[in-house]
């Protein structure tokens, strides 16, 4: 993890890591003449690692490091409407067939149900399609399943109200939002899960202040102001988190002497890793 830790004078003189790792082994039956000997297994393994931190009172973020809440799917590329498999990992030993005949196959796994944002639940997904199985040979699988989002979060000092008659931090530019904004105030600090492109995209966060009436500021021209706009664009990826902590910094002069510190976390934890390792035999 890296800070880092930035001062704006306004005028107003201003993801614990838990894992978890399971391994199933699903025996494969003599069918079509076949003796054992030229039978194999199909071992499945799948681990969950997630990356993106505490939890919020919206959102349990333990929930994407259960491995038994993954659904798993399995289907040949000539009928991708034939699900082989489809069932959710705790049940995977009843619904794994032993055998797999051969051709092209897409192995998936996924959590959650993808938002443009939200504030409740973001999706994890891992694919791997054109899986070829070939006749008397083993085809082994690794999927890495990662979030589609990133995650926003602010938190303001509780000195902010001593200060400020409101304030609030919005985010913007994704492509995935559109023209609306993510926002964060005084009475809505819960964390805001954004759609990313693949490769990652610019965000822009602007913070508004009004100062109490107490702690003006006096311009240049001689105005007397309250308000205050601190605007930034950063970059964020997918399963990465960008948060802002806020805090006033206020020394008594004439003028007005009050500004704001922002502190900026860049989480660089690792990713979610849901490895999925399948050796697909041909019978």
């Amino acid at each position: 993890m890296k800070k880092k830790q930035l001062f704006f004078c306004m005028g107003l003189s201003a993801i614990a890591l838990l894992s978890s790792c399971n391994e199933r082994e699903f025996d494969v039956k003599p069918s079509n003449g076949h003796d054992n000997a030229e039978l194999g297994k199909i071992v499945l393994n799948l681990n969950s690692d997630a990356s993106f931190g505490a939890q919020t009172r919206a959102l349990n973020e333990d929930d994407y490091r259960k491995i038994s809440n993954y659904q798993v799917q399995v289907y040949s590329n000539d009928n991708p409407s034939n699900l082989i498999v489809d069932c959710k990992y705790s049940d995977l030993d009843a619904v794994m067939p032993s055998s797999f005949n051969p051709g092209t196959y897409t192995v998936k796994a996924f959590y959650g149900t993808e938002q443009n944002y939200s504030r409740n639940e973001f999706y994890v997904e891992g694919v791997k399609d054109n899986v070829t199985v070939n006749a008397g040979n083993s085809t082994s699988v690794t999927l890495n399943c990662l979030p589609t989002s990133g995650k926003l979060n602010v938190e303001f000092d509780s000195e902010m109200t001593k200060y400020y008659e409101s304030y609030d931090v919005s985010f913007s530019q994704a492509a995935a939002l559109g023209s609306s904004t993510l926002v964060f105030d005084a009475s809505n600090t819960e964390p805001w899960y954004v759609k990313l492109n693949v490769g990652g995209e610019t965000l822009r966060y602007t913070i508004n202040l009004t100062a109490k009436d107490e702690y003006a500021y006096t311009d240049a021209q001689g105005n007397i102001k309250t308000n205050g706009t601190v605007s930034k664009e950063f970059f964020l990826e997918r399963n990465r988190s960008y948060k802002l902590k806020i805090k006033p910094d206020y020394t008594s002069t004439s003028e007005g002497g009050l500004k704001i510190t922002i502190e900026i976390d860049d989480n660089t934890n690792e990713p979610i890793d849901v490895p999925i390792e399948v050796p697909i035999d041909w019978l």
